[in-house]
């Protein structure tokens, strides 16, 4: 099987480390799930959807897995910066989401994750945090409903 998008060593490990990561997070996910009422097709539960994208991100990591081809003289060096940044997103937005509101803790978050770049560009950064945190104010707190505040705990 051709795998067109990663011709080189690095990018076909890349695709299977990254497909074994959704695997493995699809797989939690939808182990606690299995906690919540599933419910039906006409009227779901509260698990329904959890389960449902949780078995989806599992397929696709799945299919990552298989459709990358092997590496020949084993794996690649594992790169600390994008496993730092992107760990310290989720680690601040954690610890500012109920201080601060979705609206910082999301832009926190994003911000890091941005500086996991090689070489990472400012404004496109700051612009796609400023973004990103916008829109999950907009589909969380306004959209859905749910009890997040804009700023401030």
């Amino acid at each position: 099987m051709d795998f067109p998008l990663h011709d080189d060593a690095a990018g076909r490990e890349r695709s299977r480390l990254g497909g074994l990561v959704l695997l493995a997070l699809g797989a939690v996910f939808a182990w606690q799930a299995l906690d919540l009422p599933f419910g039906t097709a006409h009227r779901m539960g509260p698990g329904f959807f959890p389960l449902v994208v949780a078995l989806a991100v599992a397929g696709l990591g799945l299919a990552l897995v298989i459709a990358a081809p092997p590496i020949p003289g084993g794996a690649l060096p594992l790169a600390l910066r994008p496993l730092a940044m992107i760990s310290l997103g989720v680690l601040a937005f954690a610890l500012l989401i109920e201080r601060a509101g979705l609206i910082p803790a999301a832009f926190v978050a994003v911000l890091l994750s941005g500086l996991s770049e090689g070489r990472p560009r400012p404004w496109g950064i700051l612009l796609l945090a400023g973004l990103s945190a916008l829109a999950s104010w907009a589909v969380f707190g306004r959209g859905l409903g749910l009890p997040f505040t804009a700023f401030g705990g």
